[in-house]
């Protein structure tokens, strides 16, 4: 989590291919990261550098010497990383610090898009900071609506008589019953514990449950206080 004016710790990150002599770093994390974040490169039997980020792209991170500026031939110096490899365990890390200070004065100019465009932009990107096209679709959350419930109606000839039923993986809700109301019931989640660990169902009242996930099982086991009830069972599932 970024705190408030300060960038939080990182834990190592493992180098995911070998450093190159330009400063290259590949991670799998390396949206963890931010530039001008001063950064902490480790190998196996090699000394520790302290380095700064220069630029983030393409899944990779590029490092430089601490408060250095480029030119227009070199716009970021570099550190030569070609002794950090991933055969040492090379790694990179980031003490908790004050974020990198922006003048006021820049924000608008790092948000305005120039001609053609002429305008300040607000343009919809990933947690990396990469804009959202075809290569790198939106993620949308698919919520599928239920479909009309089954109905399942299953005897209760004895008392105090644990009775099983299984919900279907694509379960989403259900509704559990007494037929007319004419006995208490009693429900759990655990086999033989119908009559430990449950829940009362009332009589003339109604359980229902919303928003599972029986993908991996779920059982319910009941019984009913009075014998020859029935029990009533709406299951919706997705479509």
């Amino acid at each position: 989590m970024t705190l408030e004016q300060k960038l939080s710790k990182i834990e190592k990150q493992f180098f995911t291919a070998d450093g190159n002599e330009s400063g290259v770093v590949s991670i799998k994390e390396h949206c963890l990261f931010r530039v001008k974040q001063k950064v902490i490169i480790d190998a196996d039997g090699l000394p520790s550098l302290n380095a700064e980020i220069k630029r983030i792209t393409n899944n990779t991170i590029i490092v430089g010497p601490i408060n250095t500026q480029g030119n227009l031939s070199t716009p970021y110096p570099t550190i030569d990383l070609s002794t950090y490899i991933v055969a040492l365990n090379a790694s990179i890390r980031a003490p908790e610090q004050l974020n990198p200070y922006v003048p006021v004065q820049e924000i608008e100019r790092f948000v305005y898009e120039e001609e053609p465009v002429v305008a300040n932009r607000q343009i919809l990107v990933d947690k990396c900071g990469d804009f959202y096209d075809n290569g790198n679709p939106l993620p949308v959350t698919n919520n599928p609506s239920p479909n009309s419930p089954t109905i399942t109606n299953i005897h209760i000839p004895s008392a105090n008589t644990e009775h099983s039923f299984i919900l279907p993986k694509d379960a989403t809700r259900f509704l559990f019953k007494v037929r007319d109301g004419k006995s208490k019931a009693k429900i759990s989640y655990q086999q033989n514990a119908s009559n430990i660990e449950y829940m009362t169902i009332s009589m003339g009242s109604s359980f229902i449950e919303s928003g599972i996930d029986a993908s991996d099982g779920i059982t319910l086991y009941f019984q009913t206080v009075k014998p020859n009830m029935y029990v009533e069972i709406l299951v919706w599932s997705t479509i």
